[in-house]
């Protein structure tokens, strides 16, 4: 008997762009596209082909106006939550990769991890210059790399940044430049040291 909580196993019959019918043995019940999966997706046949076995959760059962049942159905009840182990997945400091997932005003969403999507405010995409929009720095679709500045499993949220790598490699440039001018003052010193002792050795000579 189908009930709201069940877990129920059947076969795909049909792909749609809002999801896909799954056969319950003489009923029909519907996977909604957001219930495939933490992860996003365009369509359903980018998770699931006609004919696969699935074992789904009953979400919700409902009399429909010709007598049938209308059955919502998700694998993603029955996956584990991704936010649920999210600091031992992704450390801060710790560099991943991502895709921009979505473009706003303040920042770029970027996809971890499917179900983990992070925000990396506009002020953490590029070194160099000051943006009015994040679409000056990133496009949706865009690979990148991300470094992770803080997780909050509780609220849902993960700060990122794509600026981390640039500052370091600045800083470390900056050190080398600073090291090479610091031996080149120590070599002209020493010269000049040799120099001057030279000139007294040659003076107390002619004495």
């Amino acid at each position: 008997k189908l009930h709201v909580g069940a877990v129920v196993q059947g076969q795909v019959t049909s792909l749609r762009d809002f999801g896909a019918f799954v056969d319950l043995g003489g009923v029909e019940g519907l996977i909604h596209i957001s219930e495939l999966g933490y992860g996003r997706g365009n369509h359903p046949s980018e998770v699931l082909e006609v004919g696969q076995t699935v074992d789904t959760q009953v979400l919700k059962v409902e009399a429909a106006g010709t007598g049938r049942r209308q059955v919502g159905l998700s694998i993603k009840a029955l996956a584990a939550d991704p936010w649920s182990t999210v600091r031992e997945r992704f450390a801060v400091g710790s560099t991943v990769p991502g895709k921009v997932r979505r473009v706003e005003a303040f920042g770029a969403f970027v996809e971890i991890a499917p179900g983990l999507d992070g925000l990396a405010h506009i002020s953490k995409l590029v070194l160099d210059r000051r943006l009015s929009h994040a679409r000056q720095a990133v496009s949706v679709g865009q690979e990148v790399e991300v470094t992770v500045l803080a997780v909050d499993p509780e609220q849902r949220r993960i700060s990122l940044s794509m600026v981390e790598h640039a500052r370091e490699a600045r800083d470390a440039a900056i050190v080398s430049e600073r090291s090479e001018e610091q031996a080149t003052v120590a070599r002209t010193n020493q010269q000049r040291t040799l120099g001057t002792f030279a000139d007294l050795l040659a003076a107390s000579k002619k004495k």
